[in-house]
């Protein structure tokens, strides 16, 4: 990764010679360990190199290889810019029927990451929605509980008074009871007093 990293470096420094070298060097390493990622990646910026050197007919074949893998491995952003070095090297070598053809796979690729782009897009879209929905409807559901909960508070709280209420009326009606049986009690024995009191007087 090191040597195409190189390469990109020097190419931006418009040292081609350095750039092709080390872009080189990373295609034969990835051959060595069998790493298609990197030969992959190696070999369409060598046919870019190529074809700004304008050495069309050996960029065909490097890219054509590069996109080949890139086709066995999925690699669309590879097999987009593979198709556009290669459509460009055809019109280079006054192949415009193949420049059209690489062209319209290049436009095809495009709209495929276009496409796929959005629906990734879409579908975050549409998974943010769900989680703002279920976060919406749990906020709704605890406040729809909290409601309960102080309904049912107002409610023990009502019960309560009511029960302290009959308890309070059934002691009062106790004590004035009470007070009631005590009066009858006294009045009578207040009766019985001047009765004997009234008796005395006759007797006297």
């Amino acid at each position: 990764y090191n040597y195409v990293n190189a390469s990109e470096i020097y190419y931006y420094l418009e040292d081609y010679s350095k750039s092709e070298k080390y872009v080189t060097l990373a295609i034969n390493l990835a051959r060595s360990i069998d790493d298609n990622y990197l030969l992959i990646h190696a070999l369409i910026h060598k046919g870019h190199i190529l074809n700004y050197l304008k050495r069309f007919s050996e960029s065909i074949p490097v890219l054509k290889e590069g996109l080949a893998i890139a086709k066995q491995s999925g690699e669309i952003e590879v097999m987009k810019t593979g198709s556009k070095y290669l459509s460009e090297a055809y019109v280079g070598v006054n192949d415009y029927k193949s420049a059209l053809d690489f062209q319209n796979d290049f436009q095809y690729y495009k709209d495929s990451m276009f496409n796929s782009d959005n629906n990734k897009i879409i579908k975050e879209l549409e998974a943010k929605y769900e989680v703002e929905k279920k976060q919406k409807e749990i906020s709704e559901l605890n406040e729809k509980n909290r409601v309960q909960q102080l309904a049912s508070e107002k409610n023990r709280v009502l019960l309560y008074a009511s029960i302290g209420g009959v308890i309070a009326l059934l002691i009062i009606a106790f004590v004035l009871q009470n007070r009631n049986a005590l009066k009858q009690k006294v009045n009578a024995k207040l009766e019985i007093v001047n009765r004997e009191i009234h008796l005395q007087k006759e007797l006297v």
